[in-house]
């Protein structure tokens, strides 16, 4: 049996909250709306390379990471719903 995996966005807000970062910091500090930034942590928002890569950069960690995240919280999404 598979962990439940969680969207990118909790993740995402955990990281600030453990620099002590809002929201709106961060949008302004990588240069992303702050409807991205919001829409992303509800897991309404797209990533996509361009907005791993700056999320990445703030963070210093890769954008693979955070895609690599959000590709496999879309995979097991996906089985749970196959499976109902």
């Amino acid at each position: 049996m598979v962990a439940e995996l969680f969207p990118v966005g909790e993740f995402l807000a955990e990281e600030l909250a453990a620099r002590g970062w809002l929201a709106e910091e961060f949008a302004r500090f990588t240069g992303l709306s702050m409807e991205l930034v919001s829409g992303i942590m509800s897991g309404e928002g797209e990533l996509t390379e361009q907005v791993a890569t700056k999320i990445g950069q703030a963070l210093g960690m890769s954008a693979g990471l955070w895609l690599g995240l959000h590709h496999d919280y879309l995979a097991w999404q996906g089985t749970q719903s196959a499976n109902e």
